[in-house]
């Protein structure tokens, strides 16, 4: 059971532990914004919709249904168990972050160390479009190219043990949709989408960090 957050977990990146009966231990990613109704057993915050599995509410691109917000929906994470969450915004610039309120149960225990808090992508990267100048601060990421640039949030698929960015390019009117895998803190496997497509695999974007 979650009783309190402590300062420096909040407005960050957690892991929250599911203890399942009779089943191995479910995660999933949660970033509190608000702990202020916790004795009421909510809790309000960011998950990350590529950690659940497809279902009435989460589309086979892991993204929220408008429709299913502002109402409790039981979200599935794809390490088993469940829980109830009422989504209230999806964020634009990368529609797989919902804002919403959690409802604590008593088989939820809150982990700060959900990921490496020292990953940073700043520098410089060459790329199959170029080279590429990442600028991050906190999980925010913007990125120049030759012909255009990049936004995005940098968060931590808990499915996938690994960092991606998710977000968009941009190149005069055109835009799309990017996801970034890092690897390691060296190189990363990427696909993009043009207009309102999702990324997919043949269109690629790799990189490693420039020497």
């Amino acid at each position: 059971m979650i009783y309190n957050i402590p300062q420096n977990c909040m407005n960050k990146w957690t892991t929250i532990r599911l203890d399942l009966a009779n089943q191995t231990t479910s995660t999933f990613s949660f970033l509190p914004v608000n702990a202020g109704y916790l004795k009421d057993r909510f809790l309000n915050g960011y998950i990350y919709t590529a950690e659940y599995n497809t279902t009435e509410c989460i589309t086979q691109q892991q993204q929220l249904i408008i429709g299913c917000q502002d109402k409790w929906v039981y979200m599935f994470p794809v390490g088993g168990g469940d829980f109830l969450f009422w989504p209230t915004k999806v964020e634009a610039h990368n529609p797989k972050l919902i804002l919403g309120w959690l409802n604590i149960t008593n088989n939820m225990n809150l982990q700060c160390e959900a990921a490496p808090s020292t990953f940073n992508i700043t520098g410089n990267w060459d790329t199959d479009y170029g080279r590429l100048v990442f600028t991050q601060t906190g999980q925010n990421v913007t990125g120049s190219y030759q012909n255009g640039r990049v936004e995005g949030n940098l968060v931590f698929n808990q499915a996938k043990a690994k960092w991606e960015l998710t977000g968009k390019w941009y190149e005069g009117i055109r835009e799309g949709k990017i996801l970034f895998t890092f690897d390691t803190s060296n190189n990363f496997t990427g696909m993009f989408g043009r207009g309102a497509e999702e990324p997919i695999p043949g269109n690629v974007w790799n990189g490693v960090r420039a020497a």
